[in-house]
C-alpha cells in the first residue's frame, strides 16, 4: 500500500540511531555464543506431521520433537499473510502490541551486533529493492549478507542452497546469530523441490485428501517433506560446527492449500495463518538457563504470533 511504502521511504530517511549500548545478559566461561533463526515460508502447520497431519511430510522434526532439547509450540500464528509485513516486524521491534514504526525501531541484527555478536544473514529470496521489501533494509545492519538466489518465483533453485552456504562460512567470531531465510513452499510448490522428493506425486489421481486441486495439495506436501530435509542439514551443521546453543524455526506465514488461495489477502481464511514454530536448545543452555527454559516450556500451548519473535530472541539470546 502507498502508507506502507512511504513508511519504508521514511525508514530509509530516518533509520534509528544505534548509539545504545547493548550486552549480554549472561556470558560462558568456555565459548562464546552461537544463534540461529531460521524463517520458513509459506508453511501452515496443518501439513506437518509433526502436527498430526496424516502424511508424513516431516521426518526429521516427528523425530526430533519428543527430545528434552526441543520444544514444538502448539498455538502460533502469523501476524500477517504478506511477507514483508511479518518480518517488518518479526526483526524489529516494532509490533502489533505497541505504537513503533518500522522506521524508528530497532533491527534484531542491529541490536545483536551492539551485544558483541557477529550478525550473519542468508537468504534464498531475491531482496528486491529496499523501497519494495524491508529485508533489504534490515540486511543493511547485517555483518555479513549471503545472497543464494536472485528472483523469488525461480525454478530449480532449491533450498539445499542455503544449507551448503552455511555449511562454508569459516569465521571466528567469538558470538554469533545466523538468520537464515529460506524459500520454503512459496508457490509454484511445484518448483521447490527436486524430483527425489516427489514421494506424494504418484498419488495425485487417488488423493483422498480434500482440497480444491488435489494435484497442488501434492506438490505443497513435497516441498514441506524437503524443507524438512533442509532443516535437518543445517541443524546438524549448528549443532556440529558451530556448537550451536539455540536454534528457532517460524515460518513467515501458512498457506491457504485445500482453498488454493495461496496467501493472497483478499482471500483471507486462518489457514493463511496458522504456523509452525520450534525450538532447540543445546544441553548446555538448558542446564545454564534454567529459568528462561521454565518460561519456554510453560508457553508451549500459548498463543503466540511471529511479531514478537523479536523480544522472544533477546531473551533467548540474553540481550538487555
Amino acid at each position: 500500500s502507498k502508507v506502507y511504502l512511504n513508511s519504508l521511504k521514511e525508514w530509509q530517511k530516518r533509520k534509528p540511531d544505534y548509539t545504545f549500548q547493548a550486552k549480554m545478559k549472561y556470558e560462558s566461561s568456555h565459548k562464546g555464543k552461537v544463534f540461529v533463526m531460521l524463517i520458513g515460508e509459506s508453511q501452515t502447520k496443518q501439513h506437518l506431521g509433526a502436527y498430526g497431519y496424516e502424511r508424513p511430510t516431516t521426518p526429521w522434526l516427528s523425530a526430533m520433537q519428543d527430545s528434552d532439547n526441543f520444544i514444538l509450540f502448539q498455538n502460533a500464528y502469523a501476524c500477517d499473510v504478506m511477507t514483508m509485513h511479518v518480518l517488518a516486524k518479526a526483526l524489529t521491534e516494532c509490533s502489533q502490541y505497541n505504537d513503533k514504526q518500522f522506521y524508528d525501531s530497532l533491527s534484531l541484527l542491529n541490536i545483536a551486533k551492539k551485544a558483541g555478536y557477529k550478525t550473519f544473514l542468508l537468504s534464498n529470496h531475491e531482496l528486491h529493492t529496499a523501497l519494495a521489501n524491508p529485508m533489504a533494509l534490515i540486511a543493511e545492519d547485517a555483518d555479513v549478507t549471503i545472497l543464494t538466489s536472485d528472483c523469488n518465483n525461480a525454478v530449480n533453485v532449491f533450498d539445499e542452497q542455503l544449507a551448503q552456504a552455511f555449511a562454508e562460512i569459516e569465521d571466528d567470531a567469538r558470538n554469533k546469530l545466523f538468520v537464515i531465510h529460506l524459500l520454503g513452499s512459496h508457490f509454484e510448490y511445484r518448483d521447490r523441490y527436486p524430483q527425489e522428493f516427489d514421494l506424494f506425486g504418484s498419488k495425485r489421481d487417488v488423493c483422498t485428501l480434500a482440497a480444491k486441486d488435489p494435484a497442488k495439495l501434492c506438490e505443497y506436501d513435497n516441498s514441506i517433506l524437503y524443507t524438512d530435509y533442509v532443516l535437518s542439514k543445517i541443524f546438524q551443521t549448528a549443532k556440529d560446527k558451530y556448537e550451536v546453543d539455540g536454534i528457532v524455526y517460524f515460518s513467515d506465514h501458512g498457506e491457504a492449500v485445500e482453498r488454493d488461495k495461496k496467501h493472497l489477502p483478499g482471500m483471507f481464511g486462518f489457514d493463511m495463518v496458522h504456523i509452525p514454530l520450534w525450538m532447540y536448545f543445546s544441553d548446555a543452555y538448558l542446564q545454564n538457563n534454567p529459568d528462561i527454559m521454565q518460561q519456554l516450556y510453560a508457553k508451549k500451548e500459548a498463543f503466540f504470533t511471529n511479531d514478537l519473535i523479536y523480544d522472544t530472541m533477546l531473551g533467548i539470546m540474553g540481550i538487555v
